[in-house]
Formats: C-alpha cells, structure tokens, sequence
C-alpha cells in the first residue's frame, strides 16, 4: 500500500525525552518529520498519560536542546507517533537543518516546511 505522506521522513537515531505533568519518559526517535515523530519509549507508561506534553531532543556533541509540545496520533505498543502541536522559532530552525542535511533535498524540505506556514 503506498503512503502519501505530506512530510519526508527521516530515519534519526536519538534520545530524546517526553514529558508531560505528572511523568517523563526516556525514549528514542526512530524518524523524524517537520510535523511529527516516531519514538520507542524505553520504559512501562500508562498510555493515557502520553496523549499530550513536551517532546525534548538533546543534540549529540551540542548544548542544543529542541523542543515540541506534542499530542499523541497513534501508539503501537511500544512505539508512539506524536504530532508536534507548536514550537518556538529556534527550535524549527534546528529541525529544519537536520531534515534538510539529512534528505539532501534542501528545496523539498522547503516546500514542506511553506505548506506548514500557509496551513
């Protein structure tokens, strides 16, 4: 079955954390988009308590922190989607750098990232 998917998706290998009020979980991303991410967390959740909260990515030899508030779009035992709801510019800006050094197509990230803007 063909996917017809709006954002390129990058395979990303990276902790990363997902925090919400009462919790915070160590997890991985496994790809990575400029409207979501996969991500296996690493430890027993209770799934109601991933359905909102904050998406964090440490940057591996970097002081760079980027950050995404998130909702939960779908679960598969131990493997979670979420969808990035909102961010600040310097995060973005991160993110867009590491899709388009990643996909080698700077111009579709582009388009992607303008389509994000417009909607």
């Amino acid at each position: 079955m063909p996917e017809n998917r709006r954002f390129s998706r990058i395979g990303f290998k990276i902790n990363c954390n997902f925090k919400t009020k009462t919790s915070d979980y160590s997890c991985r991303v496994i790809n990575l988009s400029l409207k979501g991410l996969l991500a296996e967390i690493d430890e027993d959740f209770n799934p109601d308590d991933l359905k909102a909260g904050i998406i964090e990515i440490s940057l591996i030899n970097s002081d760079i922190k980027i950050s995404f508030e998130s909702r939960l779009a779908h679960l598969d035992g131990k493997l979670a989607g979420f969808i990035f709801v909102r961010t600040d510019v310097e995060s973005i800006t991160h993110l867009r750098s590491i899709l388009e050094a990643n996909t080698g197509n700077p111009n579709k990230i582009e388009s992607e990232l303008q389509f994000l803007i417009e909607k």
